[in-house]
């Protein structure tokens, strides 16, 4: 009967379904049907990943420009499921992926359940995680949960050298690069760090070392392969966020001390997030400092007991694991704490900037406190083999027939996490699922059944406002078009920072903010926005909206639509994405622009910003041009007269990838739409740098990605099929010389 129950115990009390339990007791009410909208999480039934498929928003999605093989799936699944499911589905990972991930790395190190359980504990539940997914950061949050899987593929590695345990590090390496570039960053760190410790504490001699070496070589070359889908259009890229980044950011997103004990015993304690607004546990835990402390306490236990000792022979491989790794965590600790305070810290910032204007990979790191991730991951290692040492000493303590006691007391070290960072849970209710009102429903219906190809001006202009209709504490919440409606959305890119300008390397966003900066001189906008595609103007009614008063006023423009969630207006001066002019005029700047516009219609002529002759090549008009699209990235445009065509399929950053008829544009419509010479051919209208850049390189990692998971696959049953044949062939072979 014992044995029964011990059985169904361990089948009860396996790490999947104990982390799996912890995912779904996190999220908890936030797993209702719905979206979850916070900061700079977006979802909703749009085309928005498409659209990052083909490589248009290059500088947005810098952020995780890995993410296709996400973008794709969810796609796929949101032709069977309501497209919130992708994205629960997403974020119970993330807390089940760390559980689980530092559970695996502590199993390396020889340790009881105890120490492992509290590693996949703390490195699942603490402030760090906790507040950037407040903040909606799921592509660090998964990162971060996908970093000790890596960490533990790459020791498997270092224990065994071989093309099988380095493709499998080639994978999880790459599972954290295509969502988190940065955490690809840190894990690179990891890795060195680790890979000296090794070889320094763990010899196994120079054979071994250059065996290492060899297969650390042809993985470097694997990666390449497998990641070069997304690393080629990165490094290719003409702008990203990362190439933007100034001093200001630098200042705006240091780490912040939240509480009174100072910044780096913040940063220390897993806490220092910039953005603040967010309830912690330390703000309604008492003597939150003493649950902290007993967290520093096992992990410096932990390191003092396992990465400062001699190694004892009979503790072998997991013996030498534990004192190298320990060691490599210990100095990474204290590396990214002093990283993470950075800018914030009046002593650290000297040597920080020095770093900051040198060292070019730093500034993919403005967020310093983004460091801390390592710090949490240190805390959970370390600690487990703080909890593993308190064990041996409560086993020897306490005899058999008392054993229970020291199982309660290990039980109360487990419950440090929850207690240290309780308001995870349902994150305290300071989010909630919802979905979007039913006005902007009303809107993308009558959106989806106009037939013409458009673009729609997303009005207040900010990237970032608060939505009233939002149920969160913090209402604020990046702009939510794109993600929602099916067409093309125009929105603000700019993060408005102070000290900062506009970031953005789209040449429409700056366009559009001059007219807004304009309002009050224009009754055109209509005719203004025509050259963009842009067929309607969506308002909704938050922040300053009061301030786009003058919309009701214009003479190029009808209200389609308006409930209390959202306004429609739709242009009547729209003469589609594409059309044909014959005229170039020659304008100074943008303001002659406007000047021209109150006496003659803009889509009659090509406007080049700067000093020249004005042609006239045939009647002045507006040649209609009907454009048919066979994908987002590949449009059938129908032949014309004309002498210039002006437009094209996804206007944004890359405007200047587009061909017609195999050329690039020959000019600019006031320094933003692509012109093209005329053709009287029909022409086929392509982003080539989808065909020329993105789609080879896909292949390429297709390809890659599919022969090593083919081999992982297979290599395990063909090695234990033929091992015994090659075992006689080579034995025939002895006997036979001699």
């Amino acid at each position: 009967m014992n044995s029964r129950l011990a059985k169904g115990a361990k089948l009860i009390v396996r790490p999947s379904i104990v982390y799996g339990v912890l995912a779904l007791c996190i999220l908890g009410p936030l797993l209702k049907s719905g979206y979850l909208l916070t900061w700079s999480m977006v979802s909703g039934p749009g085309n928005f990943s498409a659209y990052t498929l083909y490589g248009f928003e290059e500088w947005m999605h810098s952020l995780y420009p890995g993410s296709a093989p996400l973008d794709m799936l969810f796609l796929g699944m949101g032709k069977v499921f309501p497209t919130w499911v992708g994205q629960k589905l997403l974020l119970v990972m993330v807390f089940f992926l760390s559980g689980m991930g530092a559970y695996r790395l502590l199993g390396l190190a020889g340790v009881s359940e105890w120490g492992k359980y509290y590693a996949g504990f703390l490195y699942t539940v603490n402030p760090f995680i906790y507040t950037r997914f407040l903040a909606g950061q799921w592509w660090v949050c998964l990162g971060y949960a996908l970093t000790p899987l890596a960490l533990w593929s790459f020791n498997v590695f270092v224990r065994d050298p071989s093309f099988r345990t380095s493709s499998l590090c080639v994978l999880f390496t790459s599972l954290v690069g295509i969502v988190y570039p940065q955490g690809l960053l840190l894990l690179l760190g990891l890795y060195i760090v680790t890979g000296i410790a090794n070889v320094a504490y763990a010899p196994h001699g120079w054979s071994d070392i250059k065996k290492k070496m060899t297969f650390t070589v042809s993985a470097v070359g694997l990666f390449l392969l497998v990641n070069c889908y997304w690393l080629i259009p990165l490094l290719t890229a003409d702008g990203t966020l990362y190439h933007q980044i100034a001093d200001g950011d630098r200042l705006q997103f240091a780490a912040t001390a939240n509480t009174q004990r100072g910044l780096l015993f913040d940063i220390a304690s897993m806490h220092g997030f910039w953005r603040s607004g967010y309830v912690y546990a330390v703000d309604l835990l008492p003597l939150w400092e003493v649950w902290f402390l007993i967290v520093l306490f096992l992990a410096v236990l932990g390191a003092t007991v396992y990465a400062f000792r001699p190694v004892a022979s009979h503790e072998g491989e997991q013996g030498r694991y534990r004192q190298y790794q320990s060691i490599a965590l210990c100095v990474l600790w204290g590396l990214t704490l002093v990283l993470a305070a950075g800018a914030a810290s009046d002593v650290l910032r000297p040597g920080y900037d020095w770093l900051w204007n040198h060292v070019e990979l730093l500034k993919g790191f403005r967020d310093s406190q983004k460091f801390v991730g390592v710090v949490c991951l240190a805390y959970a290692f370390l600690g487990g083999l703080g909890v593993q040492q308190i064990e041996e000493v409560l086993k020897r303590t306490f005899k058999a027939s008392k054993r229970v006691i020291a199982h309660v007391l290990l039980g109360l070290l487990l419950v440090v996490p929850f207690v240290y960072t309780f308001t995870i849970f349902g994150f305290n209710n300071q989010l909630a699922s919802t979905d979007y009102p039913d006005g902007w429903y009303q809107a993308k219906e009558y959106f989806d059944k106009d037939a013409d190809e458009f673009r729609i001006l997303f009005l207040p202009w900010h990237w970032f406002m608060d939505y009233e209709w939002l149920p969160n504490r913090s209402k604020r919440l990046m702009n939510p078009g794109s993600a929602f409606f099916s067409q093309q959305v125009i929105h603000s890119e700019d993060h408005e920072v102070r000290g900062s300008p506009n970031q953005s390397s789209n040449p429409t966003t700056h366009y559009v903010e001059f007219l807004l900066q304009n309002r009050n001189e224009i009754r055109n906008l209509g005719e203004l926005l025509a050259p963009l595609g842009v067929k309607y103007i969506v308002l909704v009614p938050e922040v300053d909206f009061a301030q786009y008063r003058f919309l009701y006023d214009q003479e190029d423009m009808v209200q389609e639509l308006s409930n209390k969630e959202m306004t429609v207006f739709r242009n009547v001066a729209y003469s589609g994405i594409t059309y044909g002019v014959n005229s170039v005029r020659y304008i100074e700047n943008l303001e002659e622009l406007l000047e021209t516009s109150r006496e003659e219609d803009l889509t009659e002529h090509l406007f080049l910003i700067g000093s020249g002759e004005n042609k006239n090549m045939g009647t002045l008009e507006t040649h209609t041009v009907e454009s048919f699209r066979e994908n987002p990235a590949r449009y059938w445009v129908d032949s014309t007269n004309a002498a210039y065509l002006l437009g094209t399929g996804y206007l944004g950053q890359n405007r200047s990838f587009w061909e017609y008829g195999g050329s690039r544009p020959a000019f600019y419509n006031f320094g933003v739409v692509p012109a093209f010479s005329g053709d009287t051919d029909a022409q086929v209208l392509t982003y080539a740098r989808f065909y020329s850049v993105y789609l080879p390189a896909r292949v390429v990692s297709l390809i890659a990605v599919s022969g090593l998971i083919v081999w992982l696959t297979v290599e395990s049953p063909l090695r234990s099929r033929y091992s015994g044949y090659w075992h006689k062939r080579s034995w025939k072979r002895k006997i036979g010389s001699v």
